[in-house]
């Protein structure tokens, strides 16, 4: 009937390692593989069976094989900040505990919990590090301690019934006591024994008895201990002879730095000479090319023009969630992918907390505390903000390149009103709209289109700006490909990056 039920409603449980009958109209059943565990534990299970009445009852908490443990939380972060931390980056995270080691003073503290989704579980573990209160902590496995697994009254293993309810049956002998009870011959031979060897080990002055009360002696130096030199005179000829050496290797040392450093400068100024004649004898070698061959006399009458040189910029665009949070997160991704130019969404309050060597930033905030839009441009670049009071929208120009560039990044948040010709003004050639619009269309890379999908769809083609398509969906939760890019240039390319603790994955 259960296999019959999982077939029906398409349940991935191939086979049940234990089907048993428990109690009258009562059955236990148990699969061994992890993924279908969870299956069985997250499906809302029917209340019928073939026209019968059944109620399933679930574990109250998941195994520890699906506990992870935070490691090192500092105590000045209370768990409630901590376990909203963790359930940002994991959603499913269930069943918290702190860990404290009370046989050792610590200036922090662990946090145990258990995650629904097997996905998520091993993202976790793939990422290996979790973000709280700009501490990027190590994320780990939880290691169940050691459990009693027999009975001291009985001749109890795993999955055998108790025979000791009533009359008691060691385990050792099968006497009517304890296992462990001194008056078993198998705990009176093992007594013995040990007896033995401690007189032993006594006889041959291994170990010593101490009387009752008996305070330690303290250490007490004899003659022979540490013998001493026969004679003075020895003793001041041997710390001269020292002390002649050690000023012997301290010269020595400080010559051969002294060499070594010559010896670096002359290598720096023979290459330099080698460079300036290698230089002039390829000049040499050109002139004559040229004037043999009449090189010059080509070159000046060639109609072909010459190809221009393109270097590619990168530019990055991520839905942060909290800058406070996840900054050390980010600068290791910009300083990875190598981007000069970095479009921030949903920064937050505490966008300023945490700075990036090397970067200018111009922000502007939002209605909410979590939204706000930040742009960071290499300071190498030349760049000119647009002043403009409009929310959630950063628009900066990029001078100095082989065309100017305009980047318009933008936040527009689910419950925000807000109308897109505010833009239109600021849309000119060269410039690249990018941000977290939450829209969708199936012409841009999701699985359906919504209102403001189309709303924007026709606000693009009405500012005559194209869609620049992806290899992936932004989102890490659903099919939704919500963080966009438009622009008017040609040759941009767009790739998803999956990367960080943000339930949006950074595009390049």
């Amino acid at each position: 009937m259960l296999k019959k039920l999982f077939g029906d409603n398409q349940i991935p449980i191939k086979e049940l390692s234990i089907c048993v009958q428990v109690g009258e109209r009562r059955f236990k059943f148990v699969v061994d593989d992890i993924a279908e565990f969870l299956t069985s534990f997250n499906w809302s299970w029917s209340e019928e069976i073939e026209d019968k009445n059944t109620e399933f009852i679930k574990p109250h908490t998941l195994p520890d094989c699906y506990a992870l443990v935070v490691r090192y939380i500092p105590l000045d972060i209370n768990q409630d900040t901590a376990r909203q931390q963790i359930l940002k980056t994991i959603p499913v995270a269930a069943g918290f505990s702190s860990i404290r080691y009370h046989h050792r003073e610590r200036p922090s503290y662990d946090i145990r919990f258990t995650i629904r989704s097997l996905e998520q579980y091993q993202n976790a573990l793939e990422l290996g590090r979790l973000s709280i209160g700009q501490h990027y902590l190590p994320l780990t496995t939880f290691l169940t301690g050691y459990r009693l697994t027999y009975c001291t009254a009985c001749p109890y293993a795993n999955g055998v019934k108790h025979s000791c309810q009533d009359i008691f049956n060691c385990g050792q002998c099968g006497g009517n006591h304890y296992s462990l009870d001194s008056i078993c011959p198998a705990v009176k031979e093992y007594r013995e024994e040990l007896k033995l060897a401690v007189d032993k080990a006594l006889a041959l002055d291994a170990i010593k008895r101490s009387a009752s009360g008996e305070v330690s002696r303290p250490f007490q130096q004899h003659e022979n201990d540490f013998p001493l030199l026969n004679q003075v005179k020895e003793m001041n000829d041997l710390v001269i002879k020292i002390k002649a050496v050690s000023e012997t290797m301290i010269r020595t040392a400080k010559s051969f730095n002294d060499l070594n450093n010559r010896i670096e400068v002359q290598h720096k100024s023979t290459i330099l000479h080698c460079n300036s004649i290698c230089a002039i004898i390829d000049m040499v070698q050109i002139m004559f090319s040229w004037v043999q061959d009449s090189v010059l006399t080509k070159w000046k009458n060639n109609s072909y023009p010459l190809s221009n040189q393109f270097i590619p910029l990168n530019v990055l665009t991520y839905n942060v969630r909290d800058w406070g949070t996840r900054a050390l997160e980010l600068m290791d991704l910009i300083f990875k992918v190598d981007s000069p130019i970095c479009a921030f969404t949903e920064v937050g309050e505490l966008w300023n907390s945490f700075k990036v060597q090397n970067f200018t930033s111009f922000y502007q905030k939002c209605t909410n505390h979590s939204g706000g839009v930040m742009i960071r441009i290499g300071k190498h670049l030349r760049a000119t903000r647009i002043d403009t009071d409009i929310e959630n929208t950063v628009i900066v120009d990029i001078h100095g390149l082989s065309e100017q560039i305009r980047i318009i990044g933008i936040y527009w948040s689910q419950g925000q009103m807000r109308n897109l010709k505010d833009v239109s003004p600021f849309s000119v050639k060269g410039t690249i709209l990018t941000g977290d619009f939450n829209a969708t269309s199936q012409e841009w890379v999701s699985q359906s289109t919504d209102r403001r999908g189309n709303s924007l769809k026709k606000w693009i083609e009405e500012n005559e700006l194209a869609f620049t398509p992806t290899n992936s969906h932004s989102s890490k939760r659903s099919d939704r490909h919500m963080d966009l890019t438009f622009t008017n240039l040609n040759r941009v390319e767009n790739e998803t990056i999956f990367y960080g603790s943000s339930d949006h994955s950074e595009r390049k």
